[in-house]
């Protein structure tokens, strides 16, 4: 069914948290992972807006951050023995170079978190998210953050320590 699955991710913890849910997709039918950062280069001038030293540091620090994320995936991948292809897009448009790479790598499926960093430190990935599941040409697996809290861990607990004997 999934021959290839794209992970666009921005290096945060709940990229990583898609990347759990897309290697387990890619084990199970024996399918590439491709792993997509793309850099905007408006948060690279946003940033040297914002007091930063200068936009092309700043733009080469988000293509570092999308090495470091792309390695870090790599490294998954190589763990379960699945084929891995990354690649570093610059598009102000992030929806669209995901669109793009998709199609033109006949990726069968896109799994993303739904929320981002913003500024230098990413994509308002929530808005990317959303315009990924409503113009994408292939499903979209969108992974919410799971909060961690006392509330969540009880009702767990209660759940399942409520089962019959």
């Amino acid at each position: 069914m999934y021959h290839s699955v794209l992970l666009p991710t921005d290096g945060t913890r709940l990229s990583l948290r898609a990347l759990e849910h897309a290697l387990d997709i890619a084990v199970t039918y024996e399918a590439a992972l491709h792993t997509l950062y793309v850099v905007d280069p408006a948060s690279s001038h946003n940033a040297a807006d914002d007091g930063f030293a200068d936009a092309e540091l700043a733009f080469e620090l988000l293509e570092r951050e999308g090495k470091q994320a792309l390695e870090a995936a790599e490294a998954e991948a190589d763990r379960v023995r699945i084929p891995f292809v990354g690649a570093i897009r610059t598009d102000s448009r992030v929806p669209h170079a995901i669109q793009g790479y998709a199609r033109e790598n006949g990726i069968d499926l896109i799994v993303m978190g739904t929320h981002g960093r913003r500024g230098l430190n990413r994509w308002l990935a929530g808005s990317v998210a959303e315009t990924v599941v409503r113009t994408a040409d292939v499903p979209v697996l969108t992974v919410r953050d799971r909060p961690e809290s006392k509330q969540d861990s009880s009702r767990t607990l209660t759940a399942s320590g409520s089962g019959h004997h």
